[in-house]
């Protein structure tokens, strides 16, 4: 669901028959189609990730019979080229969000806080909890700004930048996992809690990636002691079994 194929054709007309000889209407419109001319390869693809940052890149190539392997190694080159010209387009959206986040006044949490909810893990469960959360949140009467891997445009750092900023969060929970290289670009008085599911993988946590209010949420002493041992503060660990309110979730 979250990746995305990126096709890419010189000529406009075969696009055009492929069009007719299939229906791609629902991979197009899902955003997991990306149809790219290859006249001007790095401003067609800068210009499509200034409107939607949060896709990656891609990391794979696959060719045809068709193309020689001298044109697939030209092809493979503009495309590096291309590539450079796309992060730079991402690092400046991540930036401008930072920058956002940094003009920000943060006081106390309100009563009823802004939340972003963010994760980059792509499974069925992961996506499951956070959408359940995202219930229990609106019942809360908490706004909320949600983004996690369920389509190809909610991937990349930028779209997780994008969503704090777009929520004025008061505080920013990640499922499955903590800020980690973000949180050098979150303010440190900005709450930021990570919640683990069971099973979940535990990444190393360095100390410069831990602000002195952010909190890591387990479900299983076996996985506080997995967290302590990455490097979460034993002081910012605590214990937290699934919630099982049908009602609020």
């Amino acid at each position: 669901k979250h990746g995305a194929v990126f096709v890419l054709e010189e000529n406009p007309l075969h696009l055009k028959l492929a069009m007719h000889l299939y229906d791609y209407s629902a991979l197009l419109t899902s955003g997991r189609l990306v149809l790219v001319l290859t006249d001007d390869l790095a401003a067609r693809l800068a210009e499509f990730f200034e409107g939607r940052p949060g896709y990656l890149l891609p990391t794979q190539m696959f060719t045809v019979p068709q193309r020689s392997p001298a044109q697939i190694a030209d092809l493979q080159r503009r495309l590096e080229q291309a590539g450079e010209a796309v992060l730079g387009v991402q690092a400046r959206v991540v930036e401008s969000c930072a920058e956002t986040l940094r003009r920000r006044t943060l006081g106390r949490l309100p009563e009823a806080p802004r939340v972003a909810l963010l994760s980059v893990d792509p499974s069925e469960m992961n996506l499951e909890y956070a959408g359940r959360i995202e219930r229990a949140l609106n019942r809360l009467g908490w706004a909320s700004e949600v983004c996690v891997p369920d389509a190809p445009d909610k991937c990349h750092i930028a779209a997780r930048m994008q969503a704090i900023e777009r929520a004025s969060a008061d505080m920013v929970l990640f499922l499955n996992g903590s800020a980690g290289a973000m949180r050098p670009l979150i303010p440190c008085e900005l709450p930021v809690a990570a919640r683990y599911l069971p099973g979940a993988g535990i990444t190393p946590i360095l100390l410069s990636q831990v602000g002195p209010h952010d909190l890591f949420f387990a479900s299983s002493t076996s996985q506080c002691e997995a967290l302590v041992a990455a490097g979460a503060p034993t002081t910012a660990v605590t214990q937290c079994e699934l919630g099982a309110d049908d009602v609020l979730f």
